[in-house]
C-alpha cells in the first residue's frame, strides 16, 4: 500500500469521487483522515451548496442498524426488510454526496459483512444508494493496536483504492493556517517535526502527539491566555503534557521561552534589510520567524518579505517562499521574487 501526504490525498479526492468506487483510507490515530474528507465536502459545497454528507461510525452499529427491521405485509403475507433512515436519501440529503464509514475495520464482523453489500453493490436489500453518492471507508491499521478486525484479502481486493495517509508537518501547518492554530505550535513542529506524531503501537500510552492533540494544545493556549494566565505556570506545562505526552510537552513549553524573544514581525517587514537575522544553529528562532512571516504575508508586502527571505539561511528561505507562492495569489509578480529565484536557483531546481 502506497502512502500519501494530506496534500496529495486532497489532490486525488475529486478523481476518486468521480469514479463512485469504494475507497479505504488507512492511517494512525489523529492523522486527519476524516478532516480531509470533510474539507473535500466543504469545497464541493462552494459550487454545489446541496452536496450531501453522512458520517457513520461503523464501530457503533449493530447488524440490524445496517439491514433494517423485518416486517410482515399483512396483505401479501410476505416478510421483508424496512431499512433505517441512516443511509442517503436523494430527496432528503441531495442527489450527490459522500457517505463516510468511519472506523470500518473496528465494526463487529457481522456489521462489516452487512456493509460490504453497500460498499460493493451500492445497495442493501431493497435500499439502493443514489447514483450521485460515493461511499468511502476509514480505519486504523492493525499495527496501531487499536480495536480492529482484519479485512480479508478477497474483500480488500474489491476496494478500488487503499490509501495510507501519512501527514507531514507541511500538511499540519497548511491546515493550521486555515483553522487558526497558534503560530507557536506550528513553529515548534517545523523545528521538531519528529514530535508531530509519537504514537508507538508496540508501546501505546494514553497521551501521545498527533495532529489532533497538537490542535488541542493550540486551543488550550487560547483559553489559558484568554483567562490572563501565563504559559510559564507549572499547571500549563502539566496540561500540555496531558495533551501530547511528557517529552513533547516539556520541549514545547521550553520553546515558548524562545518564541517570546522574537523581533516584532511588523517592524521586520517594514525594515527587512536591517532586521535581525539568526544563524542556522538558531533553528528554533528561524522556524518561528518564517511561520509568523507567512501568516502576515500578502501580495501587498511581498517585496518586503522577499527582501528579508534573501538574508535568511537557504533552508528557511526556501520553505518560506514555497509556502507564500503556493498560498498567496500574485506573490511571484513582484520584481524581488526574480532576484530571490536567481539567488536560490540551485536549491529550488
Amino acid at each position: 500500500m502506497q502512502s500519501m501526504t494530506l496534500d496529495q490525498v486532497k489532490t486525488v479526492l475529486p478523481s476518486l469521487f468521480t469514479t463512485k468506487k469504494p475507497v479505504f483510507f488507512w492511517g494512525g490515530s489523529g492523522t486527519a483522515k476524516s478532516t480531509t474528507c470533510h474539507l473535500f465536502v466543504e469545497d464541493k459545497r462552494k459550487v454545489h451548496p446541496d452536496f450531501g454528507m453522512i458520517d457513520l461510525r461503523a464501530s457503533q452499529l449493530d447488524p440490524v442498524d445496517v439491514r433494517g427491521m423485518p416486517y410482515v405485509n399483512v396483505d401479501t403475507k410476505v416478510s421483508s426488510w424496512c431499512p433505517f433512515d441512516v443511509f442517503p436519501n436523494a430527496e432528503r440529503d441531495g442527489t450527490h454526496g459522500l457517505l463516510l464509514l468511519e472506523e470500518l475495520n473496528s465494526a463487529l464482523p457481522a456489521v462489516l459483512a452487512s456493509l460490504y453489500e453497500l460498499l460493493f453493490d451500492r445497495r442493501i436489500g431493497s435500499y439502493k444508494l443514489p447514483d450521485g453518492w460515493a461511499v468511502w471507508a476509514l480505519g486504523n491499521r492493525d499495527s496501531d493496536n487499536g480495536v480492529t478486525y482484519q479485512v480479508p484479502g478477497p474483500v480488500a481486493n474489491r476496494f478500488a483504492n487503499h490509501i495510507l495517509v501519512e501527514p507531514t508537518v507541511d500538511d499540519f501547518c497548511r491546515h493550521g493556517f486555515e483553522t487558526d492554530v497558534r503560530l507557536e505550535v506550528m513553529a515548534f513542529l517545523r523545528w521538531r517535526p519528529e514530535l508531530m506524531m509519537t504514537y508507538d503501537g508496540q508501546n501505546p500510552e494514553l497521551t501521545f502527539a498527533s495532529m489532533r492533540t497538537w490542535t488541542y494544545v493550540s486551543d488550550l493556549m487560547k483559553a489559558w491566555e484568554g483567562e490572563g494566565k501565563k504559559f510559564s505556570d507549572d499547571l500549563f506545562l502539566r496540561m500540555a503534557q496531558n495533551c501530547v505526552g511528557d517529552g513533547p510537552g516539556v520541549e514545547f513549553v521550553g520553546f515558548l521561552d524562545y518564541y517570546k524573544k522574537l523581533p516584532d514581525l511588523d517592524d521586520l517587514i517594514k525594515n527587512p534589510e536591517t532586521a535581525p537575522v539568526y544563524e542556522v544553529k538558531d533553528a528554533h528562532l528561524n522556524w518561528a520567524i518564517i511561520c509568523g512571516l507567512f501568516n502576515k504575508s500578502n501580495d501587498k508586502n511581498a517585496g518586503q518579505v522577499i527582501k528579508y527571505a534573501m538574508r535568511l539561511p537557504a533552508e528557511f528561505s526556501v520553505v518560506l517562499m514555497r509556502d507564500c507562492v503556493r498560498e498567496i495569489d500574485g506573490f511571484t509578480e513582484c520584481p524581488e521574487y526574480l532576484d530571490w529565484a536567481n539567488m536560490h536557483s540551485k536549491t529550488i531546481l
